[in-house]
């Protein structure tokens, strides 16, 4: 198991999309940064009062930057280029059948992307702290345990994501429609089913708000709202389960 914990890593990191979407997420992190810098540059001189180092606290800034869904985009199509790569170029024939279990295949899958996903944040938060550096003339980083639980709830928010995009990647045999799937999901396409939904629910009275059952959703009202931990941590554990349990059934009889 760990040394195809380990082929999969390399797998991944030898993925050229990769670091097409890192470089695009960089410049895309610091258009936002620069962008939010400005807007409080020209308040403070609308206001004529100086910016203090205060006005730009870490925590907010990042929890604006990650609520922003661009993130969840980019983690989105990395993850299900390297779940389908090895499917596509027809990879996966050359060593499923030595493994012990297909399962193994599934959780080593699902083990690099979480590895990468902590490695993503991590390097998130190193380029906020350059990128806030660079430009402004100070910033305060604010409470370490705040920035500590919305990060913690963000990873395990996109992990839940990643789960579907996995279970996205076994029920679909087209490579194109699984990363069609994957972008229109991680762009918030489910909300607007939600608000179909909503006017039926509305025109018969039903009292449901779809939008709080929909990670992306969650995900946005994160960056909004804040940290709802009662809501979000069962949602995010009913996702994961339900969507590793469709997976492993469908892959151990799927026919590659």
């Amino acid at each position: 198991m760990i040394n195809l914990i380990r082929m999969d890593l390399y797998r991944m990191i030898k993925t050229k999309g990769l670091y097409v979407v890192l470089i695009i997420s960089t410049l895309l992190q610091y258009l936002m940064t620069r962008g939010m810098v400005l807007m409080f540059t020209i308040g403070a001189d609308v206001t004529d009062t100086p910016v203090l180092d205060s006005d730009y606290q870490f925590s907010n800034i990042m929890q604006t930057v990650m609520g922003g869904g661009f993130f969840q985009l980019f983690v989105g199509i990395i993850v299900i280029l390297f779940l389908t790569k090895d499917m596509h170029t027809g990879f996966i024939k050359s060593y499923i059948g030595q493994l012990k279990s297909r399962l193994q295949y599934i959780f080593s899958k699902l083990i690099c992307c979480a590895i990468f996903l902590l490695a993503y944040y991590v390097l998130i938060v190193v380029l906020e702290c350059l990128l806030l550096a660079i430009c402004t003339d100070g910033y305060e980083f604010g409470d370490v345990a705040e920035l500590l639980q919305i990060m913690g709830m963000y990873y395990l928010l996109q992990f839940a994501l990643i789960c579907v995009f996995l279970m996205f990647s076994v029920l679909i045999r087209s490579h194109a429609g699984s990363i069609m799937l994957t972008v229109v999901t991680s762009l918030g396409f489910a909300s607007m089913i939600t608000s179909i939904l909503m006017i039926f629910s509305y025109k018969y009275d039903w009292d449901i708000d779809f939008d709080k059952y929909l990670i992306t959703q969650q995900m946005v009202q994160l960056g909004e709202y804040g940290i709802d931990v009662g809501e979000m941590v069962p949602l995010a554990l009913v996702y994961i389960i339900l969507s590793l349990l469709i997976s492993c059934l469908v892959f151990r009889k799927k026919d590659l």
